[in-house]
């Protein structure tokens, strides 16, 4: 199996954007064009106030959050990501907490900060000794629970399109990792209460 590795920051910011501008992106939050995972963030958020956004990217998850007068602070790696949020929150009128910050260190937050905190699409991307140490430090800083996605590695439809890009040349993710699932990563910390679920976008 590939082992994972990262993309820099300024590759991460230049991949995720490439396409899209924070105006671009604002419209599409308004007319309810939103990435297929939004609805489950939605609701496994329902009950918290406070949410962080753990390698929050463009920021467009939260701002869907944060429009639903959620009080979101997203931290991200790349600087340029963490601007182009910026710029999103300011189109949607929102407002949010913005910092720039390495998630495989000590996070810059108090413990149980948030009621609930979030990834998308970026532990895929880290070691096993780096998830452990990820998870165990995103525990600290949240009170209800922390929500975890990552690729499906059961998902045929994901794995051929992976498959696809890569011989085709297209695929600009990085050395992306699939997940049949997270359960000993949050064993290895102590977590009792884990419940794991699919997200389908086919």
């Amino acid at each position: 199996m590939e082992q994972p590795w990262n993309l820099k920051p300024d590759e991460w910011a230049n991949v995720l954007s490439k396409d899209t501008s924070p105006e671009k992106l604002a419209e599409n939050i308004r007319q309810g064009r939103n990435l297929p995972w939004v609805d489950t963030l939605i609701r496994e958020t329902s009950d918290a106030e406070s949410i962080v956004d753990l390698g929050s990217g463009c920021g467009q998850n939260s701002a869907v959050l944060a429009l639903r007068g959620k009080n979101t602070t997203l931290l991200d790696w790349s600087q340029k990501n963490v601007d182009f949020s910026q710029q999103l929150y300011s189109a949607l009128n929102v407002k949010g907490t913005f910092l720039q910050g390495d998630m495989t260190k000590r996070l810059p937050f108090d413990d149980q900060a948030f009621d609930a905190g979030f990834t998308c699409g970026v532990l895929e991307y880290f070691s096993d000794e780096q998830l452990h140490a990820i998870i165990k430090e995103s525990m600290r800083v949240v009170r209800r629970r922390l929500i975890i996605m990552v690729p499906n590695a059961r998902s045929v439809p994901y794995q051929t399109g992976m498959w696809y890009m890569k011989k085709t040349k297209q695929w600009e993710w990085g050395g992306e990792r699939p997940f049949s699932t997270m359960k000993p990563y949050f064993e290895k910390v102590k977590v009792k209460k884990i419940t794991e679920f699919s997200v389908s976008v086919w």
